[in-house]
């Protein structure tokens, strides 16, 4: 920071013209994670990008090549969060779906319709289980037992 305001390092698109809508870093990991210090964007276009920070040290207004998507939503990407071992990642979109995504293979683990739109996902901090919030102001809790 500087006399106290953040300091952008850099600034890039997955795709240019595409909106994120929401991210989540992965949580903190002392091993030698191929998935410690990645940040995941979810765009409006339904897909997921995973940006690889671990040693990336992209200069201002140069081509960022650390990122990969991840896709399958048919709408807008809502929320993702990291499981707490960073190995997989969970999406919700406006098509009302959950995905399990194993975050080093882009494959999808499991998938859950749920009735309502959602609005928010969050990994707990330990163990297998996720919550989803939606537009009618429900809470459901979800175990992924792999």
């Amino acid at each position: 920071m500087v006399n106290y305001q953040p300091k952008p390092i850099f600034t890039r698109q997955p795709e240019p013209g595409t909106p994120v809508n929401a991210l989540a870093w992965t949580p903190y990991d002392d091993r030698s994670s191929p998935n410690s210090e990645c940040l995941a964007t979810a765009s409006s276009a339904g897909w997921i990008a995973i940006w690889r920070m671990k040693g990336a040290h992209p200069q201002p207004n140069t081509p960022f090549d650390g990122s990969y998507r991840l896709e399958g939503h048919k709408s807008a990407v809502v929320s993702v969060s990291w499981s707490p071992n960073n190995d997989w990642l969970v999406s919700v979109s406006e098509d009302r779906q959950i995905i399990v995504w194993d975050a080093l293979t882009g494959q999808r683990l499991a998938q859950q319709i749920l009735d309502a739109t959602p609005s928010d996902i969050s990994w707990a901090p330990v163990g297998a289980s996720f919550a989803v919030t939606d537009l009618n102001g429900y809470v459901t809790l979800f175990d992924f037992n792999y």
